[in-house]
């Protein structure tokens, strides 16, 4: 009764948040099912990082309590405006993450150049950059991921308000989600059967240029293996340095 009565008082004063700060690909329309399926309000898009950028944005999240496809939020501030919000990191495999990526940007067909080509006009920006560069857009999205997360790490490292969660890998991730929010009071403790969505997949069959798409996942494993050498060349010249101070 005292968990219930203090959830209660939670929601009421509208404070009870859980923020999914990791990119997109990572199970964000997966958390976004779990939460309504839970009874919770979810948004699941990208407009919530953008207002938590702005000096004037907490009024944006006064009505809903979950948010899902956080992509470079502004995790400090949200945590200044909701002193008690929890934090989720939603990753995955770095591999399997620039697949689906690619498959994602490639679901409306190649841009032709042609007159009367449509693709581009149906690509977000993500699509936009890829088809403009691909390896070099591999190549941002590796690095953007992984100086985010290294900061998330970081800045809630210790914090028993943030988890890290990999719903595309893990079979327990909903069990382990769910305990975390009704620990930190989002959820009130209830025995029911806890449901693993597992949404918004997209099979290399459902591509229509698989030699494009084969092309694609054959630079993407390219890009890994030199964007890895850089960051070892990285760690062993800094250490050649700190040895010579």
């Amino acid at each position: 009764m005292h968990h219930l009565a203090a959830w209660l008082t939670r929601m009421k004063a509208g404070d009870a948040k859980v923020f999914c700060i990791g990119f997109n690909k990572t199970g964000t329309t997966s958390l976004h099912a779990f939460f309504e399926h839970e009874g919770l309000t979810s948004m699941h898009n990208i407009a919530w990082p953008v207002e938590s950028h702005r000096l004037t944005g907490r009024s944006f999240f006064e009505k809903t309590t979950c948010y899902t496809d956080g992509e470079q939020a502004a995790f400090h501030r949200l945590e200044e405006w909701f002193p008690n919000a929890v934090f989720v990191l939603n990753t995955r495999d770095e591999r399997s993450w620039l697949r689906s990526r690619i498959k994602h940007v490639m679901r409306f067909g190649v841009p032709s150049g042609q007159p009367g080509c449509t693709v581009l006009d149906r690509l977000g920006t993500m699509g936009h950059e890829f088809f403009a560069y691909p390896e070099m857009a591999l190549a941002a999205w590796l690095a953007q991921r992984r100086t985010y997360e290294a900061s998330v790490r970081a800045h809630f490292r210790g914090n028993d308000r943030f988890i890290e969660l990999r719903v595309t890998e893990d079979r327990d991730w909903a069990q382990t989600l769910r305990a975390f929010v009704v620990k930190n009071r989002i959820l009130p403790e209830r025995a029911r059967r806890v449901w693993a969505p597992d949404a918004n997949k997209r099979a290399s069959e459902e591509i229509r240029d698989q030699a494009q798409l084969a092309e694609y996942l054959s630079l993407a494993e390219e890009v890994l293996k030199d964007v890895d050498a850089i960051r070892s060349w990285s760690k062993g010249h800094l250490t050649l340095v700190h040895c010579r101070a």
